[in-house]
Order: structure tokens, then sequence, then C-alpha cells
């Protein structure tokens, strides 16, 4: 590669071949390997983390490092580098750095889900989707008597992987709703309600879901990533006031 050339504008031609690998025959110097120490590459890489922001348009990367590095300060983040467009390695000083990233997830930059995941040492770019986020979420309506941590997590497993619950709950504290935080699938539109049941041969009656830090959310078809001026099946002129996700 010619010194400044980007790695985006390689021939299409040879990003056909970097990947069509599998159909190539390679010859005794190529199918010499070079073995990866497991230990080293993991003892280097235990405090990254990988992210994506999830949107339909172009991201500057200078303005996300710059803003995160802010937000996460400087001290706890050695480094944040673009590794291709909206993929980004998160070096962290400290484990104690890393694990705050996570508990204080999600974070948004310019109202855009900002999808942070552990990093694989054994991945390559292309194995992370980013199809998750990790939320708080509070359920509304609920009966006296569903106001417990049990109850909580049974609901947050309806809605996604229950990674914990809101610990004033466990000291007796009632309130209007319970907060449970949930990792659910982005690739869906997310969940409005869940059905409560009484077991007593009555209809189940919902209890709305109000997210915290929602990023933007399409109100026509309920996916994060995109509004409704940008979404691709939405009807030509839709009626705002039958918008099933908000208006």
């Amino acid at each position: 590669m010619q010194a400044g050339t980007s790695p985006w504008s390689l021939p299409l031609c040879y990003l056909k071949l970097l990947n069509a690998t599998e159909n190539l025959q390679f010859t005794e110097e190529e199918s010499s390997a070079v073995v990866i120490e497991a230990a080293t590459a993991e003892e280097n890489s235990k405090n990254w983390l990988v992210g994506s922001v999830i949107t339909v348009t172009p991201v500057d990367e200078d303005f996300v490092v710059r803003i995160f590095r802010s937000v996460w300060k400087v001290k706890n983040v050695s480094a944040i580098s673009e590794l291709r467009p909206n993929f980004f390695l998160i070096k962290h000083v400290s484990a104690e750095a890393k694990d705050m990233i996570l508990k204080r997830r999600p974070w948004v930059v310019h109202n855009e889900l900002f999808s942070i995941e552990p990093f694989n040492p054994a991945w390559r770019a292309n194995e992370y989707f980013f199809t998750t986020m990790v939320v708080w979420i509070w359920v509304h309506k609920l009966p006296l008597q569903a106001m417990n941590s049990e109850m909580v997590l049974r609901l947050g497993v309806s809605v996604g992987k229950a990674l914990g619950v809101d610990h004033w709950i466990e000291g007796g504290n009632m309130g209007d709703f319970l907060r449970v935080l949930v990792q659910v699938d982005i690739t869906k539109p997310l969940r409005r309600c869940v059905m409560l049941g009484n077991g007593q041969g009555k209809p189940p009656s919902p209890c709305p879901l109000r997210f915290e830090k929602l990023p933007r959310l399409c109100f026509f078809c309920g996916l994060v990533g995109h509004e409704l001026s940008s979404c691709v099946t939405k009807p030509a002129d839709p009626d705002e006031r039958k918008l099933q996700y908000g208006s």
C-alpha cells in the first residue's frame, strides 16, 4: 500500500480477493502459521472495549473521540481509535475504569446510541455486530404484590437478558414503577409493555415500559438508530396520529 493511501480506498478487485481466501490454494510459505501467544494477547487487552455508533449517517471520528475522552476522563482512557468506519477500539488504563464504562451504559452521543461490548482478543473486527443495548427500564402499573426484586427480574427476562435490579426494592421501598437493567436486542422493535397476568382467570394487563437515556428511535418501526424521516419501511405519507412508537 502506498504511503497516504486509505485502507477504505483499495481497488475493488483486491478487496474481493481479501474476502475470498477460502477459495485460494496457498503456497508452502503462505501456509506457515505465525502463532499468537494467547496469554500475552489476553493480558495486553484485558482492559479494552469496542464500540460503534448505531446510526445510518456517517460519524465524525474526531468528535466521538473528543466527547468520550472528556466524559470518561483522560486519566481513565489511554487511547480511543477508529479501526474502520464507525468501529472504535477503547483502551482503558485499569479494570476499574473499564467496569465503570460498562456499568454506566447506555452511552449516547448526539442522541445516537454508542453501543459498547467487551473486547475479545480472538475475534476479528467483522465478528462484532453490536446488536444489543444495555439499558435501565422502568416498569409501570404493577400491582403492589408484584413490587419485589424476584418479579422485576422475571419481567426483565421477558424483555431481554436481565442483568440487575434497582436495590431500593430490596429495602422494602415502593413506588409507581420498578427499575430493571436489561440487555435488549436492538435488531427488533423496542418493547412498549409487558403483559402481566393475575392468575385469577382475568385477561392479562399491559404494564408500560420506559427506557432511560433512550437514543434516537423511529416512531414508525420502533428500531433504534434512525428516525421517521429516514425509515425505509414507512409508507410514503405516514399518518403521524397512528404512529405506534411515539410522535
